[in-house]
Parts: structure tokens; sequence; C-alpha cells
């Protein structure tokens, strides 16, 4: 199974990767810059683990409570990387 999870409901971001081969995990004080930040460390850990957004199982973000607009970036980016068909999400507080 891969996976990716990240929260974005404080003022660092974490993100983290996890393949059958590989566990990547990064975090970024980024204070108020989630908008601009969640996709490049996205990528820089999917390609560190060797995989790419098509190929996820499952996507696990943060759902608060905490920073309204880092909150609402984060789900809107959760949303976006599973519109395909099989892949899973979960929310979590």
């Amino acid at each position: 199974m891969k996976l990716i999870a990240f929260n974005t409901a404080t003022p660092t971001i974490g993100v983290s990767v996890t393949t059958e081969q590989a566990t990547v995990t990064f975090s970024l004080s980024v204070g108020l810059e989630h908008g601009s930040r969640l996709a490049p460390l996205i990528s820089t850990a999917l390609q560190q683990a060797g995989t790419s957004v098509k190929d996820l199982d499952l996507v696990v973000c943060g759902i608060g409570p905490g920073s309204f607009t880092g909150t609402r970036i984060g789900i809107a980016t959760a949303l976006g990387m599973t519109v395909r068909p099989h892949c899973g999400l979960i929310g979590v507080s």
C-alpha cells in the first residue's frame, strides 16, 4: 500500500509518504504560507519515496483543530489528490 499523510492545521506542515520500500517524512515551518509550500513539499516527498500521486492508494489529511485557512488548504489538496478511482481519503483530527 502506498499512502501519503499530511497536516496543515498548524504553522508547521508535516508530510509523510509510505510505500512498501520506504517512508519519507518532512516537517517544515511555513507560518502562513501553506498555499505556496504544501504542493512542493508533497512533490519532494513523493519523489524521494519513489512514487507519484497516481500510484497512491490512500491519502490521510489532518482536519483540525487548528488554523481554518491552513486546514482548508490541506483538505482541498487531499480532495484533489483523490479524484481518481481506487484512492481512499481519511480525515484525522
